[in-house]
């Protein structure tokens, strides 16, 4: 008889391991009307993983339905103690179940059923069911770290093919370069931004927010999640709106993630042990995020680190094996959607990967297309046979996914991106034929620690404009001059877009400086701040909480933003009288053009149990 821990070991590797909100993870959901004695469900904890099931103190009895069509019971029925064992009674029928690996239990309720436990037994969702019932079934695929210009034909034929009749939008975004904000905003249809510490150190799904799973979950589906990134898990609260949430904890060395096969595995599992309900089934894979394996000629290539200089060859090689992902993951996902039967199908990516386009590596720090120009392709009932050029976010994807759209729009914010990972904000806005990308400056200007920092320092444009309608093989425009503008009005948009994107991000003001030198004295700032644009700012201080501000700005624009700490009001110092000219109500617009407005910013939140999450990123090196 094997010992209780390689029971419970047996269970988190094949079962069911629900890990789901703890911690700081949003609170139980309610369950569709078919599961049974869900006032009654617990939360226990399986080596690494938490599992909601009812538990068996005593027998249960299942009395013959008569006209009702729910004429079979379902669960999954799990021994926690050694020498756990259940007896199902039918009748003159006896089972005895030794439970010493988890036993899915159909019963026909055709008599009366009694389940009578021997020690201690959880039953993962028991519920009654007909057997006739075709439950719908809406599928979101996440290929993570892959590139738009690989999600194509020849090195994913397979899964090209699956979609051939479905719509395609050419220009998608995902809202950061990288894995936790991207999902973040996916989840959530927010902008990373509002979801982060105002620090932005950290990426979290706050409890109680609403997700893309919770909206399944009211309108009665069954949500799965089954992901090989253990970044994304439950302790950071992405687990929020799932009945059930698979994700992995690292194995060995950093970056040594479960395959396409570990997630297709599980995929297959849910769809036959939930098929006569309706199912949201969330799968992410970690093909081909690196260490990449060469699979057709052996090898593995762990990607280096941005401001490496790469040796002959490095880059070809790496090229080579990450391809080799991309194939070995479109055979694993090509044979599995048709077994999925879904009735709609999204395949997306949370953000791309560098190899040298631009200098660097890997994704995180940069916003180049490359990084978060991602494939997003849709499949299902009513989906055309279309390609769409119109730019789209992922943050806008859960009109389609719930099916109250058949294409992705713009319906609330217009397409952004954003990353703070090694130093200052850098953003991202696309408009029409362009897409613009700006690299903040700290204020007063903070000393550069990371190799990846004095990287973007040195190589990186404060002001970039890439134009034509696709990034990946884009002119890019260094901006300096207004001879290098778009001629449109682009430029006169971007310092709104950029200011409306941080809205509500950190208290404090944010001053627009028109093409002119300009002097102004502040009052209860904390002379702190950002800088986005061409031309340069300085703060001094005066004494007695005030600030001079002195500022040069050249075309485009120069955009500031001032914190202010909370219990502040910052003031304008009237350069004639002196006198204080409150800034909290109202927006200021001053000789020259300038102009000065306050962000009251949001309560700073307080997340718990992230310790882990912000260890996973060191190792992977994001922070």
């Amino acid at each position: 008889m094997p010992s209780k821990k390689a029971t419970c070991q047996w269970l988190v590797l094949w079962l069911l391991p629900l890990l789901f909100q703890v911690g700081c993870g949003p609170s139980t959901p309610p369950l569709p009307s078919e599961h049974l004695w869900a006032e009654e469900r617990v939360l226990r904890q399986i080596d690494e993983g938490w599992v909601w099931g009812v538990p068996l103190a005593s027998a249960r009895t299942l009395d013959a339905l008569g006209a009702d069509p729910r004429r079979h019971f379902r669960a999954v029925a799990v021994g926690l103690s050694e020498s756990a064992s259940l007896q199902v009674e039918q009748g003159e029928r006896r089972q005895a179940l030794d439970l010493s690996s988890p036993q899915p239990l159909d019963l026909e309720l055709a008599s009366q059923t009694v389940l009578r436990p021997e020690g201690e037994v959880l039953l993962l969702w028991p519920r009654k069911v007909d057997p006739l019932h075709r439950g719908q079934r809406v599928v979101l695929v996440v290929a993570d770290t892959l590139r738009f210009d690989h999600a194509n034909e020849q090195l994913m034929p397979g899964v090209s093919a699956y979609f051939a009749d479905g719509l395609r939008h050419s220009r998608a975004y995902s809202a950061a370069p990288w894995t936790l904000p991207s999902m973040a905003a996916l989840f959530t249809g927010q902008r990373p931004s509002t979801l982060r510490h105002p620090d932005g150190s950290l990426i979290s799904i706050p409890e109680h927010q609403q997700t893309v799973a919770s909206k399944f979950l009211e309108r009665g589906f069954v949500t799965v999640g089954i992901t090989a990134n253990y970044t994304i898990n439950h302790e950071n609260g992405y687990s929020a709106g799932f009945d059930t949430f698979l994700a992995p904890p690292p194995r060995g060395r950093s970056g040594d993630f479960r395959d396409a096969q570990w997630v297709a595995q599980w995929a297959r599992h849910h769809v036959r042990w939930l098929p006569d309900v309706d199912l949201f089934l969330y799968l992410q894979l970690m093909d081909p995020h690196d260490p990449y394996r060469d699979h057709e000629r052996g090898g593995e290539w762990v990607a280096p680190q941005t401001g490496h200089q790469p040796a002959a060859g490095e880059v070809e090689a790496l090229r080579r094996a990450y391809a080799s992902e991309v194939r070995y993951l479109d055979g694993h996902l090509a044979a599995l959607l048709p077994d999925l039967d879904a009735q709609r199908v999204v395949f997306t990516s949370d953000h791309g990967e560098e190899f040298f386009d631009h200098g660097g590596f890997r994704h995180g720090p940069a916003l180049y297309g490359e990084s978060v120009h991602v494939p997003l392709w849709i499949r299902g009932q009513g989906i055309a046979t279309a390609v769409e050029s119109q730019p789209v976010s992922l943050i806008d994807l859960h009109p389609v996914l719930l099916g109250d759209a058949l294409t992705v729009a713009p319906t609330r914010f217009p397409v952004t991106m954003e990353t703070f990972s090694f130093g200052p904000p850098r953003w991202g806005w696309v408009d029409g034929p362009w897409q613009w990308i700006l690299r903040a400056r700290a204020l007063p200007v903070e000393p550069v620690e990371t190799p990846v920092g004095r990287w973007l320092e040195a190589q990186h444009p404060l002001l970039q404009v890439i134009s034509k309608a696709s990034p990946m093989a884009a002119e890019t425009r260094t901006v300096v001059e207004r001879e290098g503008l778009p001629q449109d009005a682009s430029a006169r948009r971007v310092p709104h877009a950029l200011s409306e994107h941080f809205q509500g991000f950190r208290r404090g003001l944010f001053v627009q400086v028109p093409t002119t030198a300009q002097r102004l004295e502040l009052q209860d700032i904390d002379g702190t701040g950002w800088i986005w644009g061409l031309g340069d700012a300085e703060l001094e201080a005066l004494g007695e909480g005030r600030w001079a501000l002195e500022a040069k700005a050249q075309e485009p624009f120069l955009l500031l933003f001032l914190s202010v700490e909370e219990g502040r009001s910052p003031s304008l110092v009237e350069a004639d009288a002196g006198a204080l000219r409150p800034l909290v109500d109202e927006g200021v617009e001053l000789a020259g053009g300038l102009r000065i407005w306050f962000d009251s910013g949001r309560p700073a939140e307080r997340l718990t149990g992230t310790q882990e999450t912000l260890e996973r990123l060191k190792a992977l090196g994001y922070i």
